[in-house]
């Protein structure tokens, strides 16, 4: 289903089962533009089923928001000039060399140099068959801190931010729309076991979220766009969250003490998962 936000941005629903992300769409006046490349030729085959469905045209741009697989693997079979950013570029690069047939992707499991959640997911959208002719397609434009993109009556402000989901994180403001695409850059870092959050690298980035001003903040993974008093919720219980556990050196009892005085929901499972992957990132990353 694609779905449409504003006069032209238009957005399609995440996929758990294969991990396929959210793809955007922003229509202008000279040009169009993708907001990530998929997970699978077959993802992103689908969405341009959907856009022609609709009568839109198809993207001649396609950003990528981070070089992790379910985001780029669709970019091999589009004629679209592909922009990243370029740690971004260079991770996909490295990645054309990778064999991603089964063997190789367990293998890189036990090496550690993979996830099992990634390979799994892998397994589930294509074929053994279908990635071994996977032919990854390398950015044909690149940046480094950001770039504007003029659609014709619609910009796309792309720029660098980061975060502990990964380094190259990378968010697309659209203007006049207020439309933010955050990527997964607000997510924890999932190749760390368990995943992780610290607040050297979260806290600048809530800072960098909320000076965009947007109207709706569309997530990756996300079922439905957030607004921004929703994602002003969201803001706060990372920062609650994130200082306490410094405040209190990493205790998880402390912490859990601390919340509870701060009237924050315990039984909550998203507050839950907020404070382990904060007490993980500070046992792995601060704990002397």
């Amino acid at each position: 289903m694609l779905n449409q936000i504003s006069e032209n941005v238009f957005w399609t629903p995440p996929e758990s089962l294969t991990d396929r992300p959210v793809l955007g769409y922003v229509r202008g006046s000279r040009r169009n533009l993708l907001v990530d490349a998929g997970n699978s030729p077959a993802h992103i085959k689908w969405m341009y089923t959907l856009l022609r469905e609709k009568d839109l045209p198809l993207p001649e741009l396609v950003v990528l928001t981070h070089w992790h697989w379910d985001h780029v693997f669709g970019a091999s079979t589009t004629a679209a000039t592909v922009i990243a950013q370029h740690e971004t570029m260079h991770k996909v690069q490295s990645m054309t060399l990778l064999d991603w047939r089964d063997k190789a992707l367990d293998q890189r499991v036990e090496d550690g140099e993979e996830i099992t959640f990634c390979r799994d997911c892998m397994k589930h959208e294509l074929t053994n068959l279908e990635r071994a002719k996977l032919q990854l397609k390398s950015p044909d434009i690149g940046f480094e801190d950001h770039i504007l993109i003029d659609l014709g009556d619609v910009q796309c402000r792309v720029e660098h931010v980061g975060g502990d989901h990964s380094s190259d994180s990378t968010v697309i403001f659209v203007e006049p729309e207020s439309v933010l695409f955050v990527g997964d850059c607000l997510y924890p870092a999932v190749y760390d076991e368990p995943p992780t959050y610290t607040t050297e690298q979260l806290f600048p980035l809530l800072d960098k979220i909320l000076s965009y001003n947007a109207e709706w903040i569309i997530y990756a993974h996300g079922e439905r766009p957030v607004s921004r008093a929703d994602y002003l919720e969201t803001d706060r219980q990372l920062r609650t969250i994130g200082s306490l556990v410094d405040e209190h050196h990493g205790s998880r009892d402390a912490v859990t003490e601390a919340l509870a005085d701060e009237g924050m929901d315990l039984a909550d499972e998203t507050v839950q998962e907020l404070m382990d992957a904060f007490l993980a990132g500070y046992q792995t990353y601060k704990q002397d």
